[in-house]
């Protein structure tokens, strides 16, 4: 459990996620203190398996308050989600500015990717691919079945060619 904060602190933290802390039950008051804990625990650990047990909270609970949002448990996992990956950017930094030349950072990196995908993850946009051309050529053949026509001979349809203008953007931005 998190240390005993005073009422008004408690309150003043409830209102910002726009809940009424005095219109709370004592049975939500410790909910949401319970809460709180797994919370400060996951913004540190980045597990909701870990942060559940070091706040003494089932695995099955914290999914329980996840699927029904209570207490509006959702909006401040996003910002404890958001503190891990300031966290672990912050492990990173650390690290470079330690690197040795024999070092390797790769499991950081991959975590960061796994972690912030928006920031860290591989980046690649196809501008223009065949696909389309390919789903088209697919849905003929699934109608041509439905009214009893048979492809014979599958290998020999003709595809369009792959459009040549495939862009990728470099993943090391």
């Amino acid at each position: 459990m998190p240390p005993l904060i005073d009422l008004d602190r408690q309150a003043t933290e409830a209102a910002r996620w726009g809940l009424d802390w005095h219109a709370l039950t004592p049975y939500e008051r410790e909910r949401y203190t319970r809460q709180q804990s797994v919370i400060h625990a996951y913004g540190s650990c980045g597990s909701l398996t870990k942060a559940a047990a070091n706040a003494g909270v089932s695995e099955r609970t914290v999914y329980h308050w996840t699927a029904d949002n209570t207490l509006a448990f959702n909006r401040r996992m996003e910002v404890a989600h958001h503190a891990y990956r300031g966290y672990l950017e912050g492990m990173v930094d650390a690290r470079l500015a330690a690197q040795k030349p024999g070092d390797n950072p790769v499991l950081l990196i991959f975590r960061l990717k796994a972690e912030w995908p928006e920031k860290y993850g591989d980046r690649v946009t196809l501008q223009s691919t065949n696909a389309d051309a390919i789903l088209e050529k697919l849905k003929e053949l699934q109608q041509g079945r439905r009214k009893g026509i048979l492809v014979e001979e599958p290998a020999t349809l003709q595809l369009p060619a792959p459009d040549d203008n495939r862009q990728t953007e470099d993943a090391s931005n």
